[in-house]
């Protein structure tokens, strides 16, 4: 079996197996309850009230208008470049998330190879 086409197999099954959403849902759970998660909302609500108090015809505009501008300045702010950035310096490069990620992709290859092989006898 060709590697690229191996590790795109892979993570294809990672994601349909409910492993990756499973991960995903525990990340934010973990995030959300941290200091840098209350911290990211924290200055996500000051960029809004901020932006509320110095436009206060926000409430009269179109509501997908208002999220669409707000959202641009929100991205602007880069608050979600830092709070990415923290995010893959405490929790993806953690030794111990690592190793389960690693530990469900040899579980899938496994499961893998032993398909692979069922099919070819």
């Amino acid at each position: 079996m060709d590697k690229e086409i191996a590790i795109t197999e892979l993570v294809h099954k990672f994601k349909l197996n409910g492993k990756f959403d499973s991960l995903r849902k525990e990340i934010l759970t973990i995030y959300k309850n941290s200091n840098t998660g209350l911290q990211l909302k924290s200055k996500l609500e000051e960029i809004i009230r901020k932006e509320i108090d110095n436009n206060h015809t926000l409430f009269t505009q179109d509501r997908g208008k208002t999220v669409i501008m707000i959202g641009n300045i929100i991205d602007k702010s880069e608050v979600y470049n830092h709070a990415r950035e923290l995010m893959n310096d405490t929790i993806f490069m953690n030794k111990e998330f690592r190793t389960r990620v690693n530990i469900i992709m040899q579980e899938i290859k496994n499961d893998l190879e032993k398909t692979t092989e069922k099919r070819n006898t």
